[in-house]
């Protein structure tokens, strides 16, 4: 039972006499409880009206109290006093929520807006597009409200303001990058997060004519520069320190506009030389280079033909250019067509001629005919033209796939390919030998140019011999003529058989054999067995085209306990092999008996149902004929848990295999335990050796120690001296001490009204003879405590202070306070681990390093209790979820989640393994057992009273405790004459 069950009963419990009652059904920890009149119920939902369960609500006021909200977001807390309070409402991811309401003399109805951490507002990161590096310091405008922001060095940037739900702008600049606008979309309560991806500015150097010529008498030219990209675009030339030749500027910074650059020589220097240079220009857009060449003299363009004729099958001719003037003559020729390839194309002609080869491809046109082509030279020494002209004649070609078709022994169809390679139509015609084997479809035809023919050959080896064959086939067209060899192997046909042994499992009675054909023509066959036992239908028949089932059937009556063999023997004449044997083995497993027992009584059970049959009065089950090999089953009774077995039946010679089945009883309840010790009592424990229990009295502030072979109260100690209303307590197995925590819950006023260091809360330390005690104070409201026996270091979850002490039990004192997130609650230790559940699930500790390492992921709603089957795994009982998360403590992650009864409270687990479940809403007890496929919920429940709530279980499952805290009674479940 978790502290807000506590009080709740305290109240109830203590003013019932005075209060007036109303009933609410409030889902706690599976208690349907009496609540009193003034409260505070609502609903919580978000800012777009969604409803959000989990959050926490509490009220600071003349009392303070805490609550969860349930799935639906609606919170009800209860049991209050009028006044003013003020409540506040929290949830991870939200802000605050705090108001003051007044209670005077009814329920009050509170609905809470939650409103999300940075609700309608915008934040994110810049990033460079190119590299997703953070960029730093960008300015960021929203231009609709006039917000502005800047990224930190990380890129991050955030909006602090709210803004209206709608389309919004940002526009982001920063210096050596574009500036970018993004629409972004801000939603009803929603925060928006965005990356913005900028672009870096990037120049890109550009020279206009990097090709400068000085001719006679010239002596100044420029040259431009540009920036063809984005940024600024800083250059510089590489200063030749000639005497004739001046460069200026030879550096300079441009983004949008255009750089001159003045080139002035010197021509008197030249009046006897053609000199040039090159100029080196370099930025951090590219370099380029720039030629400048001088002549003293004008040139003059002269070629060797005005017009080219390559005829019908000419592919390549000459081109001479020639300099009749002066000085240097730079030529270039375009080609706008790509059947025209020029090498070179383009030069420096002084003195000597240049010459041009010219070459043309006739497959890069589409059709023949006659072309022509003009191609112009230009150059400083002035334009020429010189047509060209060429002629594709119509030329089919004949091409074909194979020379050699081979159908070879199987094939049947195949397919030869005429393709026209050349241009025109080609006819064709196909001539070869009539037979009756082949057959040729179709056998003439035309084909347009680049196109293709597919041409089908059938071989039917029905109609031929066996032996070899070959024909040629002529393929005569316009443009060329082919022969093709086609060739074809005929077989003696052979039965084919699929299997080719048949072997008969001990499951199997019927087999099928297929018969087939290989090679060509029907084949008449019969069947005949070796055994008597083995049967097949059709024993007779002749197989050709189409295949034949045959089946073979078995019968194991005249059959020995083990492997029996025979051969099953196919004759056919006209077959390649006249004569087929089939071996033939049939496994006869032995006959299977299962007994069914009693695990307490050993006594036979009757009427149990395993094997599709039921147990007789000697609690046997026998199966003749039984079909498999290994036997996976279990047993079903009523008033027994659920039994899994298996059987190997193939293991052994006898002719019958015998299994014993044990089943355990289902408890039931026998007595209960009534003592004037018991006040209100809540959690229970037994001694290491289960010959004790010990229950936690809340009202009598004491603890009652019970010997469970007479279930007989021995005595009750008293911790009045040590504090109030104890509840959780474990047991040391190694020294027998056993530790309890008392937890003082009191009305708030009262808490007030007395002072903290008066009646602090505490664990007692009761000593093995139950006669004394010693105490420790620990944080506020104690709920469990859980003990380390080889350490000898004790765990108490405070769930008023929020955190779990750490005491050394040598020295009795608390070594450090572990603080934790949420109200701690129920304890476990799982080797150096300490397990906890809290309003929010389920935590870790690591009880090495003092602090909490992980949260359990996947666990149900409400977790209550949890226990470990002090080997690998963790079981968590779910209230409100109504079901249990097994916990892998090796990986510590749920694993498996098992559905139980309605509102689960608590479990206690055997030394057999079985898990036993207390469901407070269907008055009953679950059952769950581990088998090596997992675990599994027996579907027979146990019932029990109403109200039950702490359980224990003695070793050997003989006996089940539960505690009644409403009726201060113990309920014993155990077996009638045990």
């Amino acid at each position: 039972m978790s502290v807000s069950d506590y009080q709740i009963m305290q109240c109830v419990i203590k003013d019932l006499a005075y209060l007036t009652v109303m009933f609410l059904l409030v889902f706690s920890t599976g208690c349907s409880q009496d609540q009193l009149e003034l409260g505070i119920e609502g609903t919580i939902i978000g800012e777009n009206g969604q409803l959000i369960p989990s959050a926490i609500v509490s009220i600071d006021g003349s009392e303070n109290q805490s609550i969860m909200s349930d799935e639906m977001g609606r919170f009800f807390i209860d049991g209050i006093a009028s006044g003013t309070y003020q409540i506040s409402v929290t949830k991870i991811g939200y802000n605050i929520y705090r108001t003051q309401v007044e209670i005077i003399d009814k329920i009050l109805s509170n609905g809470v807006v939650l409103e999300k951490e940075g609700s309608q507002t915008i934040s994110g990161k810049v990033m460079d597009i190119n590299n997703s590096d953070p960029v730093p310091y960008a300015k960021l405008t929203i231009g609709q409200v006039n917000e502005v922001t800047r990224s930190d060095e990380q890129g991050i940037f955030r909006f602090t303001r709210k803004l209206t739900p709608g389309m919004y702008t940002i526009t982001t600049e920063v210096e050596g990058y574009q500036t970018l606008n993004v629409q972004i979309k801000v939603g009803l309560g929603e925060p928006v997060s965005t990356d913005v991806q900028v672009i870096r500015l990037q120049p890109i150097l550009n020279v206009i004519d990097n090709v400068v010529i000085f001719e006679e008498n010239e002596t100044q030219k420029i040259v431009n520069i540009t920036n063809r990209g984005t940024g600024e675009l800083v250059w510089s030339i590489t200063d030749p320190k000639l005497d004739w030749l001046k460069i200026s500027p030879i550096q300079g910074k441009i983004t949008n506009c255009t750089a001159i650059v003045n080139i002035i020589i010197d021509q008197e220097i030249l009046t006897s030389r053609q000199p040039s240079k090159t100029l080196h220009i370099t930025s951090n857009g590219g370099s380029q280079k720039v030629e400048i060449n001088v002549t003293t003299k004008t040139a003059l363009l002269n070629i060797s033909v005005k017009q080219i004729s390559f005829g019908v099958d000419r592919e390549s001719e000459t081109l001479r250019i020639e300099n009749i003037g002066g000085g240097i003559l730079k030529w270039r020729v375009s080609v706008p067509q790509a059947w025209v390839s020029l090498r070179p194309f383009e030069g420096v002609t002084r003195q000597i001629p240049s010459v041009v080869n010219i070459h043309i491809d006739r497959s890069r046109l589409n059709a023949p005919g006659r072309y022509k082509q003009v191609i112009q030279v230009m150059s400083n020494g002035g334009i020429a033209r010189v047509e060209l002209i060429l002629v594709v004649p119509i030329q089919p070609e004949l091409q074909v796939s194979s020379e050699n078709i081979d159908f070879g022994s199987e094939l049947r169809v195949t397919d030869l390919i005429i393709k026209n390679s050349g241009t025109g139509e080609l006819s064709w015609e196909l001539k070869f030998p009539r037979t009756d084997w082949l057959e040729i479809d179709p056998q003439q035809g035309i084909i347009k140019d680049s196109q293709s023919a597919v041409i089908t050959l059938r071989a039917d080896r029905n109609l031929a011999e066996p032996g070899g064959y070959k024909i040629p086939v002529t393929v005569e067209t316009n443009g060329g003529m082919e022969k093709v060899i086609v060739g074809m192997f005929v077989s003696k046909p052979s039965i084919l058989t699929n299997p080719k042994r048949l072997d008969f499992s001990a499951y199997i009675d019927t087999q099928t054999i297929v018969l087939s054909r290989d090679g060509y023509g029907p084949i008449d066959w019969n069947l005949i067995p070796e055994a008597k036992w083995v049967f097949a239908t059709p024993a007779e028949g002749t197989v050709s085209d189409d295949r034949i089932e045959v089946q073979i059937t078995i019968s194991r009556q005249e059959m020995l306990q083990g492997m029996n063999g025979t051969q099953l023997a196919i004759f056919a004449k006209k077959a390649k092999d006249s004569r087929i044997i089939i071996p033939v083995t049939v496994n006869v497993l032995p006959d299977i008996r299962v007994i069914v027992r009693d695990v307490r009584s050993r006594l036979p059970v009757r009427d149990a149902f395993t094997l599709d049959g039921v147990t007789d009065r000697n609690g046997l089950v026998e199966l003749k004929n039984f079909k498999q090999l290994v036997v996976y089953d279990k047993v079903e009774v009523e008033g027994y848990i659920d039994q899994d077995y298996s059987l190997r039946v193939n293991i052994t010679d006898s002719a019958l295999v015998e299994k014993t089945v044990w089943l355990t009883p289902l408890p039931k309840l026998t007595r209960t335990i009534e003592s004037v010790d018991f006040d209100l009592p809540a959690e229970i424990i037994l001694s290491s050796d289960g010959m004790f229990a010990y229950v936690t009295n809340t009202q009598g502030n004491s603890v009652t120690k019970i010997r469970t072979d007479t279930d007989k109260v021995v005595m009750a100690f008293d911790l009045s001296s040590d504090g109030f209303e104890p509840i959780g307590l474990d047991l040391n197995p190694i020294t027998g001490e056993i530790y309890v925590v008392n937890s003082i819950f009191e009305p708030e006023w009262i808490v007030r009204a007395r002072a903290d260091d008066m009646v602090p809360d505490t664990v007692s330390i009761i000593d093995p003879s139950f006669s004394r005690s010693k105490k420790i104070v620990v944080g506020k409201r104690p709920v469990d405590v859980a003990v380390d026996p080889i350490r000898n270091t004790l765990y108490v979850a405070n769930s008023l202070s929020g955190t779990v002490s750490m005491i050394d039990l040598t020295n009795q004192k608390t070594i450090t306070e572990i603080a934790v997130e949420g109200v701690p609650n129920r304890l476990a230790l799982v080797r150096t681990y300490l397990y906890f559940t809290t309003d929010r699930g389920v935590a870790v500790i690591d009880t090495e390093l003092g602090q909490v390492t992980s949260t359990i992921q996947n666990i149900g709603h409400q977790p209550v209790d949890l226990i470990s089957d002090g080997e690998q795994y963790l079981y968590v009982i779910n209230n409100s979820s109504n079901n249990i998360s097994i916990i892998d403590t090796v990986t510590q992650t749920v694993i498996k989640t098992l559905s139980v009864g309605l509102r689960p409270v608590r479990a206690t687990i055997s030394k057999s393994g079985l898990l036993y479940v207390v469901n407070q809403g269907h008055r009953d007890i679950s059952i769950i057992s581990r088998t090596d496929q997992g675990w599994r919920v027996i579907e027979e429940t146990i019932p029990i009273n109403s109200n039950s709530h702490g359980v224990a279980v003695l070793p050997d499952d003989s006996k089940v405790y539960l505690v009644r805290s409403r009726n201060s009674v113990i309920d014993v479940l155990g077996f009638d004459n045990f």
